[in-house]
């Protein structure tokens, strides 16, 4: 595989000329597949020259000339034959084997089957051998009567297999009669059945175990009752119970290994999703995410090439997700991947787990209208409580007296120009607000036996709780339509979606609002917005934009044809397209009217595309071999993806109302830029199980990435797992009969890393944002060493057991994991400090990171009636990681500056590091000098850098979901509570880094800064302020206890009588609904689980309807 030049051939323009050639070359194959399937007759010559020779030998050379399979009894090919023919077709080929023997023969398709003349037949001593053969026909429906197509259909005597049609309809030549014939299909219960001649209408019932439920894999699917693998799975039913925007939001507390992580209440705001743990230093955390076959970003949307601008600080450090383009009504399911078996598959990027989002598709039937309307209001979860006027006032009194110092109206507004007696609660005004939302889904499916489709259309406007022009509003369409040919040969389906959004954040700082003092005026006498020596009025920033607007296309289709029984082709084509327009606009209009002359605006516009296309052609192939089947996949991807920033422009304006005007802004910064990264891969898997008892599987993938230089693109991942039921051994079935299911499990693999910056092995340049004699000239922007770094390599080992007791009304999986990270990559290697840049990427030789943890979930069917049921499940998972080797460290770049308080041998990725508080010395704080050389200065003792400890970690100790869900007669009732272990800094780390002062400045404090004796001082020069800012903010008092317990969802849910078909409506139903409804916390701070000063995640309530037409 020539990776260089798959790299250098591909132009600038869309639709590549490869992409066409590729696409004509597969539609070719096809083409051909199916005239040669269509063909007449048997064209195969056979020639044969064999002279005593076993029937069964000479059968064996028909297979290999002919393609044919032969099914036979082999007490019935074990005479001597004599078979001489030169260029026969099949058909005298057969006349000639068969010619002396008592056999005849039927054709069916590329399946040739022998039976015994009737005459032979009846002089088997056999009694099995008495019944006749027969030809068995019949139909496959679910318990709706909707066919079922892909149901194994096995006669149990001799292990022969088909596979029930589109329409649900299968044959079965050459039959025993009253032979037993089984019946099975993932998600439904095992029937057994005698075999005659026309065996009519056979219904499958779903199955109740969960352990039969379909769980999608890479590439394919499985049930989690064979799977070797580590997969959790939330299916539609929980999603759509959510009221929330973004679909993996819906994940918080309900999976074991899953931590999700809200990054901001704001409309679209992103989040942080970590599996398993944390294992690496510097390359991305980001799990791999693949809708529906195409892979697709998770970085925020405000990312590009060339050059970026953030999000404004209320939306928090996350971002703006991408996924808000997906509307969790369109979601069929979202699997995990987590260990090795389940991810090595994908191998590169899959290091970090893997996210599966497979969307709705039409099924066979009357066609239906579904519609589902909520609307809702949202309000803020948690405020703060800061020092009110009276508390407020007092202090600065206090601090001015201490000082000596009169206050004037110079240096105290507040005390001397502010009205004494307001007392205003700025986060009521700017936060209290109530946001309205409205989401709006109908869909259209339905088809036939062969043919089915679905159309969606998704509409949602989510105000915002903050004032001003401040909200999002998302519009989908989206269609699948999927077809199989009558004979099941040739099949497709194809599904795209276009989603636009157009989101308008107000540009606020949240710790000014938090900050202000409480009796500031926001306007004069006259009405107008009040300005301040030392003050920025919040207000104004209601005046100034921040827009971001998204239109994401995305399509995929696949093409298959089965070439034989259980053995099938298929590509999987994907293509998206994010495209994404910013404007940042600070007007003139939001700045202080006292500098009109001079002031100008500001504006930052963007426009960005990113594009991937994605091909993976695919060999899959199924056998049964008497109790055993083997299940192989072979295939490969293609992947390209561009991500090309068109505008990125700084400029200045004299007119607010021409901020969007490109001919009205003078430029300070105009750029544009190309990043291009592509994958090009081979991948295989072989599973085979035995008797639904042991089961084995493998996977292997050789991985191409345009991110790694020319001679380090190439690395090889892949995994070995196995299973054991040993519930169907007898032994336990005999003697253990409370427990109807286990299996021990277990993985090992390596799988890689590449999330690093693209053309990181490459020297870059960049123009000059200044120009000399009118020439604008180049600058280096990175810095390289000799760009040789490759790989980070993470080897996973997972050991598990799942467990079913009192027929799995009880269910109970247990999961240890193990992972090491060798060959670490990181953005800075260090460099000398003339060299003018922090570092350089590459590896870390030597260095290891061991992330290991302990899974639980348990299930339960507490109540099982006709009228009532109760269920419950709960998980919990416990995740450590620690830096196990790092050569160097006590002089390398990562342990200096603000590493220094990062890293340590044996000890969590993530600390929280600073001095030990040691209490207060006459109003002054005071901190330990942990290394006893007499001063006090910033890093890790345990480094021999200076006086900090290890406070703690970030890494939570635990956490997990609790989740029931209780019906009675036609009411559904569903909570969950998300709970979750956890230290972290609290507001006073935030204080000077967001404009806090020390007690005694001009700006509000927690009211929780009352219970420290602290001197208050006006002046950062005074030691109360200098010990405030240097020791107490860094140090153990900064550290709070985070952990949280949060109602995180609520779903009560009335279905309307069956009667109401009458009226033209199937089905109908009602439902409240609400999210983060409740929580407990000690964490001294805005949210413990946003942190920082973002906006916390928000409170929702909803009402809503659904019906079926």
């Amino acid at each position: 595989m020539n990776f260089s030049a798959i790299i250098k051939g591909m132009p600038k323009g869309w639709p590549p000329p490869k992409i066409f050639l590729i696409m004509k070359l597969i539609t070719l194959i096809i083409i051909i597949t199916l005239v040669q399937a269509s063909a007449k007759g048997y064209g195969q010559k056979i020639t044969l020259n064999e002279t005593n020779a076993t029937l069964e030998k000479v059968l064996k050379l028909v297979e290999k000339q002919s393609g044919f399979v032969f099914f036979y009894d082999a007490e019935d090919v074990k005479q001597v034959v004599n078979v001489h023919v030169k260029n026969a077709s099949l058909e005298d080929a057969l006349a000639v084997c068969l010619k002396n023997v008592a056999l005849t023969y039927k054709i069916a398709e590329k399946t040739i089957f022998l039976q015994r003349m009737k005459s032979a037949v009846n002089q088997k001593k056999n009694p099995l051998a008495m019944n006749e053969l027969i030809d068995v026909h019949g139909k496959v429906i679910d318990e709706k009567g909707v066919p079922l197509p892909g149901v194994t259909v096995t006669v149990k005597a001799t292990g022969r297999t088909v596979i029930t049609a589109t329409n649900g309809e299968f044959n079965l030549i050459g039959v025993d009669e009253n032979a037993d014939v089984l019946f099975s299909f993932i998600g439904y219960k095992t029937v057994s059945v005698k075999a005659r001649r026309e065996l009519s209408t056979i219904q499958l019932q779903a199955s109740v175990s969960t352990l039969d439920n379909v769980q999608v894999i890479g590439y394919g699917t499985t049930t989690k009752r064979l799977t070797t693998g580590s997969i959790a799975t939330i299916k539609s039913e929980d999603i759509e119970k959510q009221p929330v925007s973004n679909p993996v939001l819906t994940l918080a507390g309900r999976m074991a290994g899953v931590q999700v992580t809200e990054g901001s209440g704001i409309s679209g705001g992103n989040f942080r999703i970590i599996i398993q743990g944390q294992n690496t230093i510097n390359a991305g955390v980001l799990p791999l995410y693949i809708i529906d076959g195409v892979p697709f970003g998770g970085q925020p949307i405000e990312s590009t090439a060339g050059a970026s601008t953030s999000a404004p600080p209320i939306v928090g450090g996350l971002g703006l997700s991408p996924l808000n383009t997906l509307s969790p009504n369109d979601i069929e399911s979202i699997s995990i991947l987590k260990d090795a078996d389940a991810t090595a598959i994908y191998g590169s990027r899959a290091a970090n787990g893997v996210v599966l989002i497979t969307t709705k598709k039409g099924r066979s039937g009357k066609t239906k209208l579904d519609v589902d309307v909520y609307s809702g209001i949202s309000e803020i979860s948690r405020m703060l409580p800061m020092l009110n006027a009276e508390q407020y006032l007092s202090i600065r009194n206090q601090a001015f007296k201490n000082d000596g110092i009169t206050p004037t109206t110079a240096n105290a507004a507040d005390l001397t120009q502010f009205n004494s007696g307001s007392d205003n609660n700025f986060q009521e005004i700017f936060f209290g607000n109530t946001g309205h939302f409205t989401n709006v889904n109908a869909t259209l499916s339905g088809g036939n036996e062969l043919t089915q489709f679905l159309v969606s259309a998704n509409v949602r406007h989510e105000g915002s709780i903050l004032p001003g022009n401040s909200g999002d509003d998302r519009a989908e369409i989206r269609y699948n339509l999927q077809h199989h040919t009558a004979d099941n040969k040739f099949f497709f389906n194809t599904a795209v979606s276009f989603t636009k959004d157009n989101n308008n954040i107000v540009p606020l700082y949240i710790n000014q609002i938090y900050a202000l003092p409480p009796n500031l005026p926001l306007y004069n006498s006259s009405g107008k917005l009040a300005w301040y020596t030392g003050y920025n009025n919040p207000e104004a920033a209601l005046k100034n934009v921040y827009s971001v607007k998204t239109n994401n296309l995305l399509a995929n289709a696949t093409v298959g044809y089965n070439i034989l029984p259980g053995f099938s082709f298929k590509t999987d084509l994907g293509y998206n397209r994010i495209g994404v327009n910013s404007i940042t606009a600070s007007l003139i209009a939001a700045q202080n009217p006292a500098n009109a002359a001079s002031a100008t605006g500001e504006v930052t516009k963007i426009s960005t595309t990113n594009e991937l296309i994605v091909i993976e052609p695919q060999l899959n192939y199924a056998r049964n071999f008497g109790k055993g089947k083997l299940e192989a996949l072979l295939g490969g991807t293609y992947q390209n993806a561009n991500n090309e920033q068109d505008l990125f422009l700084l400029g200045a304006f004299r007119n607010d109302a021409l901020y969007n005007d490109l001919g009205s802004i003078t430029p300070l910064i105009n750029a544009n830029g190309l990043v291009k990264t592509r994958y090009a891969s081979v991948f295989s898997r072989l599973n085979f199980n035995w008797d639904n008892k042991y089961i084995i599987s493998g996977s292997y993938r050789r991985d191409g990435s345009s991110r790694f230089s020319p001679g380090n693109r190439f690395g090889n991942f892949g995994s070995v797992g196995a299973a054991w039921i040993f519930s169907e051994e007898d032994f336990i079935k005999n003697h253990l009969s409370w427990l109807s299911f286990g299996k021990l499990r277990s993985s090992y693999g390596s799988i890689g890393n590449d999330q690093i910056n693209d053309y990181g092995y490459a020297q870059l340049y960049q123009s000059g944002f200044t120009s000399y004699n009118g020439q604008t000239g180049l600058s280096p922007s990175s810095i390289v060493n000799d760009g040789n770094y490759t790989w980070e390599v993470t080897k996973k080992f997972n050991l598990a057991i799942d467990l079913g007791l009192l027929k799995d009304r009880i269910s109970i999986s247990g999961n240890f994991f193990r992972n090491t990270t060798s060959n670490l990559l990181v953005y800075n290697v260090p460099v000398a400090s003339q060299a003018g840049f922090d570092g350089y990427t590459g590896n870390l030789p030597g260095t290891l990171v061991q992330n290991r943890g302990f899974e639980f979930e348990l299930n339960t069917s507490n109540i099982s009636s006709k009228r009532f049921t109760w269920k419950t499940s709960a998980n919990l998972t416990i995740a450590r990681n620690k830096l196990l080797a790092y050569p160097g460290l006590s002089t390398a770049y990562y342990s200096t500056g603000y590493f220094s308080q990062g890293y340590a041998i044996g000890q969590s990725l993530n600390l929280l590091s600073g001095y030990q508080y040691t209490g207060m010395v006459d109003g002054i704080p005071k901190v330990a000098d942990l290394n006893g050389d007499g001063f006090i200065s910033p890093g890790l003792a345990i480094n021999q850098k200076g006086d900090f400890d290890i406070l703690g970690t970030k890494d939570p100790k635990f956490y997990g979901g609790l989740n029931n869900s209780i019906s009675f007669d036609r009411f559904q009732l569903d909570f969950l509570f998300q709970f979750v272990k956890q230290k972290a800094y609290n507001i006073y780390s935030y204080l000077n880094t967001f404009g806090f002062p020390a007690p005694g400045g001009n700006y509000n404090l927690p009211e929780d800064i009352l219970k420290y004796n602290l001197s208050y001082s006006t002046l950062a020069s005074s030691d109360a302020a200098q010990a405030y800012n240097n020791y107490f903010k860094l140090s153990s008092a900064t550290v709070s206890d985070a952990s949280f317990i949060r109602l995180k969802n609520v779903s009560l849910t009335y279905k309307f009588p069956q009667g109401i078909k009458e009226i033209g409506v199937k089905n109908l139903s009602i439902y409240l609904r609400g999210q983060n409804l409740w929580t407990k916390t000690k964490y001294v701070g805005f949210d413990p689980e946003t942190q920082g000063t973002g906006i916390p995640p928000l409170k929702l309530h909803t009402l809503g309807l659904q019906a079926s037409f």
